[in-house]
C-alpha cells in the first residue's frame, strides 16, 4: 500500500541517525562542502504578500502520494498557474536538496523535528500571517509547537500519534491501555520475545519516560537514567531490533505487540482480511505526537503563491481531502464535518478525548540529545 510505503520510508536507518544535530553533519555535511552550497543567512525575513497574490508558477516539493490530483489540479484552475511536483521520501532528503539548492521549492511538507533543523540552519522564509485567511481553522492546540514556537516559519497540515499495535488474540481485548504491556515485567513476560519497539531513541525512551510519568522530552539526568533502567529491564522481553514492518510483522504474526506510528497501523489493518484482530492504542500515561507541516523555503521563488497555496489547502474542503486521501489526521477543526465518518471514529487516526491531554510533540533538546542516545545505547545494544 502506499501509505505504508510512505510511512516505512520516514523509519528508515537515515530517519532515525539523523535526530541529531551530530549525525546530520554526517550525512550531509560532505555533499554540502563538495558542491559548493552557500551558507544560507541566519534569519530570513516574511516575505509580504496579499491574501490570494500570485507571483509565478508553484513548485510543490512533497511526500510521495500525499497530495490528492484533484487538489493540485483545482489550485491550477482557480488561480491560472503551472504546478510542478516532485517528491521525497525522507526528512534527510528534503534537507539535503535544500542544502544544496537543488531546486527552488516553493513549498514543502517536513516533519516536527525537520522544521526546527531548518529554521536554525535558516532554510525557511518567515510565514507571512497577514497573506493566510484561513487559519482559524485550525485547532489552536498546533499553533505554538516546540520546534516552531508561535509558528514563525511553519504551518501544521497533519498528525498522528506514535502507540502500540497489538493482537488482541494475544494481549486480549481489555488489557488496559497502557505502556506497561511493554515496560511492566509481570505483563511483558506473557508474551516474551515478541514485542517490538522502535529502533529509534527518543520513541524508545520516550515511550519509557512517559510510562514513568515524565516529560518525553526530559532534559533531566536523573529521568532519562531512569528510562534508561527501564529499558534495559524491558530488553529481555524484546524482540529483535524493529526497523520499518512493524505493522506488517504484527498482522502477519511475527509480533504480539509494535510500537509504531498511526498511520501504518491503521493501513496494515485495512489491508488484512484480519483487521478485527488488532487493535491500535495511545496509552493512558500519553504518547509521542508528530506533525506534517506547511513551509516556504528560503529559494522559494513565487514566495507569495506559496502562501496562497498554503492558504488553499487550509480550505475546510482540501484539507478534508487530503486527510480521506492519506488517512492521516488533519489540524484543520473546520474540515471535520467533510472527513469520512469511518477515519473520524478510528482511534488509530484520531485518539480518544482523553488521551490527548497526554500528547507531546518532540522537541530537540539540543546537546542533551547525547545523553538519549547514551542511554538508548546501553539499553539496546
Amino acid at each position: 500500500m502506499q501509505v505504508l510505503d510512505h510511512q516505512i520510508s520516514r523509519h528508515s536507518k537515515a530517519w532515525r541517525i539523523a535526530r541529531t544535530r551530530l549525525s546530520l553533519v554526517i550525512a550531509f555535511g560532505v555533499v554540502a562542502v563538495g558542491c559548493g552550497a552557500p551558507e544560507p543567512e541566519a534569519s530570513t525575513p516574511s516575505p509580504v504578500c496579499a491574501a490570494g497574490q500570485i507571483d509565478g508558477d508553484l513548485n510543490v516539493f512533497s511526500w510521495p502520494d500525499y497530495l490528492p490530483t484533484e487538489v493540485l489540479d483545482g489550485f491550477r484552475r482557480r488561480f491560472g498557474v503551472e504546478v510542478s511536483m516532485a517528491t521525497y521520501d525522507t526528512d534527510e532528503v528534503l534537507l539535503g536538496q535544500l542544502q544544496v539548492r537543488a531546486d527552488n521549492y516553493d513549498v514543502a511538507f517536513p516533519s516536527d523535528y525537520m522544521v526546527d533543523i531548518l529554521i536554525e540552519d535558516g532554510f525557511l522564509l518567515e510565514i507571512d500571517k497577514d497573506a493566510l485567511t484561513n487559519l482559524g481553522n485550525l485547532d489552536p492546540s498546533f499553533l505554538d509547537p516546540p520546534f516552531d514556537p508561535e509558528g514563525s516559519h511553519s504551518i501544521p497540515y497533519q498528525w498522528g500519534t506514535v502507540g502500540l499495535g497489538i493482537n488482541r488474540n494475544v494481549v486480549g481485548s481489555e488489557v488496559v491501555a497502557s505502556w506497561g504491556i511493554v515496560f511492566d515485567p509481570d505483563q511483558a513476560s506473557q508474551w516474551a520475545g515478541r514485542i517490538s519497539l522502535l529502533d529509534d531513541a527518543r520513541q524508545s525512551l520516550g515511550a519509557a519516560l512517559k510510562y514513568l510519568g515524565y516529560s518525553a522530552n526530559s532534559r533531566s539526568e536523573e529521568e532519562v537514567a531512569q528510562a534508561g533502567a527501564l529499558l534495559r529491564l524491558a530488553a529481555e522481553n524484546l524482540a529483535p531490533l524493529e526497523d520499518a514492518d512493524y505493522a506488517q510483522q504484527l498482522v502477519d504474526g511475527e509480533a504480539d505487540v509494535a510500537q509504531g506510528r498511526s498511520n501504518a497501523f491503521f493501513d496494515a489493518f485495512n489491508s488484512s482480511n484480519a483487521g478485527n484482530d488488532f487493535a491500535y492504542i495511545v496509552p493512558v500515561e500519553g504518547t509521542i505526537a508528530w506533525v506534517e507541516n506547511m513551509v516556504v523555503p528560503v529559494t522559494s521563488e513565487s514566495p507569495c503563491t506559496a502562501h496562497t497555496f498554503i492558504d488553499y489547502l487550509m480550505e475546510p474542503a482540501n484539507a478534508a481531502a487530503g486527510t480521506n486521501f492519506t488517512k492521516f489526521a488533519t489540524a484543520n477543526l473546520a474540515a471535520s464535518r467533510l472527513i469520512d465518518p469511518a477515519i473520524l471514529a478510528n482511534p488509530a487516526i484520531y485518539p480518544p478525548e482523553a488521551a490527548m491531554a497526554g500528547l507531546e510533540f518532540l522537541a530537540n533538546t539540543g546537546e542533551f540529545e547525547i545523553r538519549y542516545i547514551e542511554e538508548y545505547s546501553r539499553g539496546r545494544g
